[in-house]
């Protein structure tokens, strides 16, 4: 009697990392005295194929909480972000991307807030208007798979 075994594997056929950073504005609904905190929340990413390159899309939330008024009351601005990077994946073997080619994105760590200011800009109008400026940093890191196809029977 004989056994079969089917065994489906899938080969690394790249991998990457990439930090990014990027600078956001937002306008506060109040003028603010201070800025006590900035967080991000709702990190959403995912990775395709383009190219021979792999384009991370992905967005998030940014949450700016200041006072106001000389520092007698708080309040929080909200923005929601997009972002689109493209990564440069060195394969092996000469390989290609192809339909086939599963891509793997996982982050490093979550978002983080390298720094946030207040920041007074003038308009046309002659009305000076209060904006946050917030440096974020995202570290992303890719592995290409090529797709299940290769079975081996033994």
């Amino acid at each position: 009697m004989a056994y079969f075994k089917e065994i489906v594997t899938k080969a690394v056929v790249g991998k990457g990392k990439r930090a990014t950073t990027t600078t956001h504005t937002i306008k506060p609904e109040f003028k603010p005295s201070t800025v006590l905190g900035c967080w991000i929340i709702n990190h959403r990413f995912n990775g395709v194929s383009s190219n021979n390159d792999v384009l991370v899309n992905g967005n998030y939330d940014v949450n700016v909480w200041y006072s106001y008024e000389n520092n007698t009351k708080t309040g929080v601005c909200s923005g929601n972000f997009s972002y689109s990077d493209k990564m440069n994946v060195p394969l092996t073997n000469n390989n290609q991307l192809t339909s086939n080619t599963e891509v793997i994105v996982n982050s490093l760590s979550d978002p983080n807030v390298v720094d946030v200011k207040i920041v007074y800009i003038c308009f046309i109008h002659g009305h000076v208007v209060p904006v946050f400026i917030r440096i974020i940093r995202i570290n992303i890191v890719a592995v290409l798979h090529v797709a299940p196809e290769l079975m081996i029977l033994v």
